[in-house]
Formats: C-alpha cells, structure tokens, sequence
C-alpha cells in the first residue's frame, strides 16, 4: 500500500468509525486498491469471508470511492440481511461464490458513491459488481478491518 493510502487506511476517523460499530478498538487487517478499467468484467457473487482457522469473524470492509461508482461502471452491489445468516458456504478454507438460489437477486442495492464516499460492510454480506461497460475506470480502496478481541493486529501475520 502506498504511503497516501496507509494514511488513509489508519486515518483517526475511519479508525474511529469502525471502533465505534465494534464498541472496541478496530484493527487494519488488509487493503487492497481494485482497478476497474472499462471493459473490466465483474466479480461474481460472493461473501469476503473464508473459512480459515484464524480469518476474523469481525472483519469489515470500508470501500473507499476514488472514482465515482455507479451501476453503469461495474459498482459493488451488496445484499443487506444476509449477514445475518453467517457464511452460506462451507468453511473449508477455500473461496467459494455464494451457492445459487441462497440470496434473492432482486433485493441488491448498488453502492453509488463518489470520490471520497465511504461504504461500510461486513465480510457476511453478499455482494458482487457488473463489469465496467463506461468509458472511465472505477478505482476503490478496500481497507479491511477487525476488533481488537478477534485477534487484535493481524495484518501482518495476513500478509
């Protein structure tokens, strides 16, 4: 991660915001930059949580806009409730989209953000994105994050 965005990623606020939802102290838990230039195709339905003997059950997502997102250039769509269900795959330690038949589609609710919009969401929650059929690249920050009681700093032991 760059320097600009390590700031970002443990920016007070941010970090803030995510202690404030776990009621405890929030931990960087990894970051990655998602380059969608035009003509990049979509990621099919899935949850960001994997079955690994040690991942956070805690981990949340903050999805960061640097370009503005939208339906026409392959935003993230996220499946609100489903979380509550826990992971709809087997934990087995490997990825896996989300069984067919297990969300119902139309209840999806595209992430539309512009530059500097963040959205917020658990590793339990459904989403996907389309593929980018604009003529502009849509860039997101993904800066993931636990609570201090599932493991604490785990970011580097991640990596």
């Amino acid at each position: 991660i760059s320097p600009l965005m390590a700031r970002l990623a443990r920016d007070p606020r941010l970090l803030g915001l995510v202690s404030a939802l776990y009621g405890e102290p929030a931990h960087l838990f990894k970051d990655k930059l998602i380059f969608k230039p035009p003509g990049a195709k979509g990621y099919d339905l899935h949850q960001d949580f994997i079955g690994w003997k040690d991942f956070p059950r805690t981990f949340l997502t903050a999805a960061v806009a640097i370009d503005p997102c939208a339906t026409g250039n392959g935003a993230t769509e996220v499946f609100p409730g489903y979380h509550r269900r826990g992971y709809l795959s087997p934990e087995d330690g490997d990825y896996h989209n989300v069984p067919a038949g297990a969300v119902d589609e139309t209840t999806g609710v595209v992430l539309e953000l512009e530059p500097g919009d963040v959205a917020l969401f658990g590793c339990f929650v459904p989403h996907r994105s389309d593929a980018n059929r604009s003529g502009g690249w849509r860039r997101l920050l993904y800066v993931s994050y636990n609570a201090a009681s599932d493991g604490g700093d785990r970011r580097d032991a991640h990596y």
